[in-house]
């Protein structure tokens, strides 16, 4: 048996408003989930926002401390890299200087061969 119109009409007439009602809290035939009262669930929808307000600031300050960081980080790394750099310039130049001792240590060592050589060569014809 199918219902009339007039009677669907009105069959969901009174769903709607037992729904209605029920959210409220006030049907008493309709079983709820909600135990307390409308204030109270803006209270902690408040108490939530600024919860995650909270939040959100503490998180944008920890990334500007953060930013910060970085920023000072990538100061000391530029200045170690040009510290680095004359590092190696300096290394560079002790090194060259280096080699020319090391060249005229030879130079000199074979100055005094040649002349120990020499002085042997005239002791011999004496």
């Amino acid at each position: 048996m199918s219902k009339s119109p007039k009677v669907k009409k009105e069959s969901s007439k009174r769903k709607r408003e037992e729904s209605r009602t029920s959210e409220e809290g006030t049907n008493p035939f309709r079983k709820s989930s909600r135990t307390g009262s409308r204030s109270e669930e803006g209270n902690k929808s408040k108490e939530m926002d600024n919860e995650m307000k909270t939040m959100i600031s503490e998180i944008r300050e920890d990334t500007a401390g953060i930013r910060e960081e970085n920023k000072l980080l990538r100061k000391e790394l530029a200045a170690m890299r040009e510290e680095k750099r004359e590092l190696r310039k300096q290394l560079a130049a002790v090194r060259e200087m280096m080699r020319g001792r090391e060249e005229k240590w030879q130079a000199e060592e074979a100055d005094w061969m040649k002349r120990t050589k020499m002085i042997e060569k005239k002791m011999e014809q004496r």
